[in-house]
């Protein structure tokens, strides 16, 4: 199942990983590109939850249309 999370903040990011746990391939939209393109390359949201790597199921962008 494809799921979209609008926000990357601290409770976005943490949806987003507890849904990719579940399985789920989700999309989480952000409007920041640096932080987008962390998210993506080292899989750890730098502002929030920076301790926490992220589920590989986590694709992060910018573009909405994507995102949903």
């Amino acid at each position: 199942m494809k799921v979209a999370v609008i926000g990357a903040g601290s409770w976005g990011t943490a949806i987003t990983d507890l849904l990719a746990k579940k399985g789920s391939e989700v999309y989480i939209w952000g409007r920041d590109r640096k932080l987008v393109a962390h998210i993506n390359k080292f899989k750890k949201n730098p502002r929030y939850l920076k301790e926490s790597l992220l589920n590989s199921n986590i694709v992060a962008t910018t573009v909405m249309e994507e995102a949903i």
